[in-house]
């Protein structure tokens, strides 16, 4: 299977074969539909066999783990290797490269083109799924076979203290990829990560996704949890106001809000700095 490449989104060219399915066909398939998870790493070792474990240990039982490891120069190759014993015991299959990428971006979009099942889901190296995430976004996949995405609650954690939990049906693109699932065909048919992006990619997927109308539910359930700790104030500055201007790309401000949200961001953040 072959990729174009437009905008540095991935778009299948063999589209023309998604539209002439039948999704009536998915049916007697859908008892034995394989989740793909993706997992971009780099030098995060200190966290990595917490993300692996949440994984191994899913009460869910058809299971691709694809690992993107970005040229790491800590044991994270180490920690990886070790897992692929586990992982065959269980019958996951379990598939890993180590190579340079441009960005976590660039990372993820290789993850997807490699992925293989049905659905695919994305947890970074430094958060992890509770244990029966993947069962229950697989049931509610088999619920209704035209559902197209699925995501839920977040719990936040700052330096392993239960901060808060995120999420509603109208946060939809706000800030919760970890809970995220995915029909692989919807990478295929609307593309993937926009690597012009390098921190707020996916509220750009998502909010794309969202303009494409496709259909999806939100479960009222924890399926992720993600790890604040050791993210600067700097960053988050940068990840606000790449999403303000995603966000008003996508249509969500209109210019004048925009303006006051940018503000808003900057008073916030030279406020704390002063507090400091």
């Amino acid at each position: 299977m072959k990729f174009l490449v437009e905008n540095n989104i991935f778009i299948d060219d063999m589209r023309e074969n998604y539209e002439r399915r039948d999704k009536k066909s998915y049916e007697g398939e859908e008892k034995l539909m394989k989740i793909s998870v993706i997992t971009v790493n780099y030098n995060g070792s200190k966290t990595l066999s917490r993300t692996i474990e949440s994984v191994l240990n899913q009460t869910y039982n058809n299971i691709e783990y694809i690992i993107i490891d970005g040229k790491s120069t800590d044991n994270s190759t180490e920690i990886i290797k070790s897992y692929e014993k586990k992982f065959k015991e269980k019958k996951y299959e379990y598939k890993w490269i180590s190579e340079k990428d441009t960005g976590t971006y660039n990372a993820m979009n290789k993850g997807i083109k490699m992925a293989s099942g049905k659905i695919v889901g994305i947890i970074n190296s430094d958060d992890w799924y509770e244990k029966d995430t993947l069962n229950l976004v697989a049931n509610e996949f088999k619920r209704d076979i035209n559902l197209e995405m699925i995501y839920g609650l977040l719990r936040t954690i700052n330096n392993n203290c239960f901060e808060k939990i995120k999420g509603d049906y109208h946060s939809f693109g706000k800030g919760q990829h970890p809970t995220v699932f995915l029909k692989k065909e919807i990478y295929e048919k609307y593309g993937a990560f926009n690597e012009k992006y390098k921190i707020a990619a996916d509220s750009d997927l998502l909010l794309r996704l969202k303009n494409k109308n496709i259909k999806y539910i939100f479960i009222e359930k924890i399926l992720a949890n993600f790890d604040l700790s050791g993210i600067s104030t700097r960053n988050f500055l940068e990840a606000s106001l790449e999403d303000v201007k995603i966000s008003y790309l996508n249509g969500i401000y209109t210019k004048k809000e925009r303006i006051i949200r940018i503000i808003s961001i900057y008073l916030k953040y030279f406020g704390k700095n002063l507090l400091k």
